[in-house]
């Protein structure tokens, strides 16, 4: 069965179904079991019409042989045309659905190829415009850049004009202080050849300052210390001139080191802690005892019932003499003493005491061996004068009092200038020989 190519597939649905009803009626209308049973039927009835009226029919043997054959025929005959059939429909359905697929599919393929030419060719107009447009884009842009470029060259040559204007003029002004640094080099040298000063003139200059520094610092502030760093700095000034003017000037100064070296160092760090500690350890001293005044004799209080005045103004006179007697003393000693104050300002002693012991302290860091002894003696002596000396602490604030007392804080320092005269000698030798 042919099918025309251009059919919707719901065309080809239609047909489909009107095949599928043409088959029904095609096999409704094919002969079959009926049509057999229909002939068969009036034979039976001839058969039974021919036997007599209320008489049962006795089919012959003959006759029932002939019949079932038959009918088993016919219905094996009508089952393998009902499946010859439907085999065919079966088939040609089949065929019918392949070929169908077939040539939609065919149909199909055909549109999606116009579809996608069509596209193609749109792409191509399209590409064809926008290619056109770069062009023209990439032309004003040419252009632009172009004009660009040629404002740029233009700035860039102005900037190189002026930049070489501004060359020519800082040349200028370098040769003008060129020929500046010549004339102050001459003057310079013109300088140094009118004060004819060399490197040796001022080493020796400093090493004089050295020298000086030195014996200043040794005479008033006693620096051991600083004076041997001075001579030391001194003695290698000279060794680096290496001129033998200077001999005796170096054998001065070794002695005067070694001098140095000899005195005695002084721990006034350890001595200024000392005295801090006596210090902080005043306020805890027990002071003398006030000595105590006679106390009155115990009076007996007269029984009775005080009737008699007279008995009362003896007994009121007796107690106006022991008051007075109570608080007259007489005491003979043969030195002066200070006296003693009471409990409550005893707070001055103990503050007169720390005052004493800060004096020496000032005394000590200040290098004033005066001031250190003469505070610490006062001190000693305010403790033992108004302190219990009879107290272990006391005691033990005493003894350390006098340890301190005994420590000397400024040593016999050496003279040093020695060395300072001798330098002074070799550069007026020198001065004379030169002239």
């Amino acid at each position: 069965m042919a099918s025309d190519p251009e059919k919707t597939p719901q065309q080809h649905a239609n047909t489909d179904d009107t095949g599928a009803s043409a088959t029904a009626v095609e096999e409704t209308n094919a002969p079959g079991i009926g049509e057999t049973g229909g002939e068969a039927l009036p034979d039976a009835g001839a058969a039974v019409s021919e036997q007599p009226p209320g008489s049962t029919p006795q089919p012959t043997p003959g006759d029932a042989a002939a019949v079932r054959p038959g009918r088993g025929m016919a219905i094996i005959a009508v089952v393998a045309l009902l499946v010859s059939v439907a085999a065919a429909a079966a088939f040609g359905f089949l065929w019918f659905r392949l070929d169908m697929g077939a040539r939609l599919r065919s149909v199909s393929l055909q549109g999606d190829i116009s579809v996608l030419q069509q596209r193609l060719e749109d792409l191509r107009g399209h590409s064809e415009q926008l290619s056109g447009q770069l062009e023209r884009q990439v032309d004003q842009l040419g252009s632009q850049l172009q004009g660009q470029i040629d404002q740029l060259s233009g700035q860039v040559q102005g900037q190189l004009e002026q930049f070489r204007a501004e060359q020519a003029s800082r040349a200028g002004a370098i040769d003008v202080l060129r020929g500046e640094v010549t004339e102050l080099g001459a003057t310079v040298g013109k300088l140094y050849e009118e004060l004819d000063r060399s490197l040796d003139t001022w080493a020796v200059e400093e090493v004089e300052q050295l020298l000086l520094l030195a014996n200043h610092r040794l005479q008033l502030s006693a620096d051991v210390a600083l004076a041997a760093a001075a001579l030391e700095i001194a003695d290698s000034r000279l060794e680096e001139i290496a001129d033998p003017a200077f001999v005796d000037v170096r054998r001065q100064l070794a002695e005067e080191m070694a001098a140095l070296a000899a005195v005695p160092a002084v721990d006034v760090a350890g001595l200024a802690l000392r005295l801090a500690a006596l210090n902080g350890r005043v306020t805890d001293l027990p002071l003398k005892a006030r000595p105590g005044f006679r106390e009155g004799t115990d009076r007996a209080v007269p029984e009775g019932d005080g009737g008699d005045v007279a008995s009362q103004v003896v007994e009121a006179g007796r107690e106006m003499w022991d008051d007075f007697r109570a608080l007259l003393r007489i005491q003979h000693s043969g030195e002066t003493r200070q006296p003693l104050l009471p409990p409550e300002q005893s707070y001055f002693l103990v503050q007169n005491l720390r005052l004493k012991l800060d004096s020496a302290q000032l005394g000590l860091l200040r290098g004033d061996a005066g001031v250190y002894h003469e505070a610490l003696t006062a001190a000693l002596d305010w403790l033992k004068e108004y302190f219990d000396t009879a107290d272990e602490s006391v005691v033990a604030m005493a003894r350390e009092l006098d340890s301190l007392a005994g420590e000397q804080i400024r040593p016999t320092l050496p003279d040093i200038s020695g060395s300072l005269s001798a330098l002074r000698k070799s550069v007026e030798a020198k001065t004379r020989s030169a002239s």
